[in-house]
């Protein structure tokens, strides 16, 4: 069965993921019937959710960006080989897992947006390793700005900045100038801002508190909290038995896999205190579990991993139908 096994690590095996999560999301949007989930959760300006009033353009965006997300995941891994293996398995793996979990494919909100800008922060980081060149802290500044820029429609982007300052140091640039860039990275967005009239200072306001749990019945909350229990578990477990592997390798590779190890741990402390607003954090929370499964089944390429990694799909699927036939 060692033909099956790489099927799975495949393009082929990915492009089918892709094609289902895409069918999946068509569904889910035609049966309507979405939750509620309130748009004034920044400091000054609507959530994303807020920005596309047709919900039809809305879905359309959204598919568009998760497809965005997943082309960042393989530009990446490919230009930094943190998973030092030829496989694709974890786009699949993202696919599955976005399919599962319900409100995150059906319309554009926050917590798309954050995981985009999250992967894209990623990639500008890693080019930085190691070098505290003017073009690392245009990076860094960047890096910061985006992450400021998006506090203003959602808050929690805000507890990012503290992972991307660990980031720093893990890719040993962190001193006087990197600070300075990070900090004017953190100003820059809102000294635009009020300055060019977008936001005025009696716009400035503390974010709208409302439980998701409020807006959905028991049956999806029950769904809901299963799915990120799942992954979150496969998450702790793909780096937990990866976690010797990693010690292995170069001091390059060892920081990439620090820093998706941070913000891995972040996003599961932070949906855990900030529980009422646990949608957001979850297409980012399913990133760093496809990487740190694919990493899993990268090392442990046997004839018969296959089999996990069926019941893997096999369980998001079960949780996906779950949630259509609620």
């Amino acid at each position: 069965m060692l033909s099956v096994t790489r099927y799975l690590h495949s393009r082929f095996n990915a492009i089918l993921a892709l094609l289902l999560m895409l069918a999946g999301a068509w569904l889910g949007f035609s049966r309507g019937d979405l939750p509620e989930l309130a748009g004034d959760k920044g400091f000054a300006l609507p959530s994303a959710i807020e920005w596309l009033r047709s919900p039809l353009l809305s879905f359309w965006v959204n598919i568009a960006c998760n497809l965005l997300a997943v082309g960042l995941m393989i530009w990446i891994n490919r230009s930094y080989n943190f998973i030092k293996a030829l496989t694709l398995i974890y786009v699949s793996v993202f696919a599955y897992m976005q399919l599962a979990t319900p409100g995150v494919l059906d319309r554009f909100y926050s917590g798309t947006a954050l995981c985009v800008v999250l992967l894209f922060c990623i990639g500008l980081l890693f080019e930085c390793f190691g070098q505290r060149t003017p073009e690392s802290m245009r990076k860094v500044f960047m890096i910061f700005f985006l992450l400021s820029a998006g506090t203003a429609t959602q808050y929690v982007y805000a507890g990012y900045v503290l992972v991307f300052l660990v980031g720093c140091i893990q890719m040993r640039i962190f001193g006087m100038r990197t600070a300075i860039a990070a900090l004017l990275g953190i100003v820059t967005p809102w000294c635009l801002m009020i300055g060019s009239g977008l936001v005025q200072p009696s716009q400035l306001h503390w974010p709208t508190f409302v439980n998701i749990f409020s807006a959905i019945d028991m049956a999806e909350t029950m769904v809901l909290l299963l799915t990120v229990l799942v992954t979150v578990l496969l998450l702790f477990a793909g780096m937990t038995l990866t976690f010797f592997k990693v010690l292995t390798y170069n001091a390059r590779r060892r920081s990439f896999n620090g820093v998706l190890s941070v913000l891995s741990v972040f996003t599961v402390l932070a949906m855990m205190v900030d529980y009422t607003n646990i949608i957001t954090y979850i297409p980012a929370l399913n990133v760093c579990a496809a990487f740190w499964v694919s990493h899993f089944f990268a090392i442990h390429n046997t004839e018969k991993s296959y089999m996990a990694i069926l019941s893997l799909y096999v369980i998001y699927i079960a949780l996906f139908v779950w949630k259509i036939v609620l």
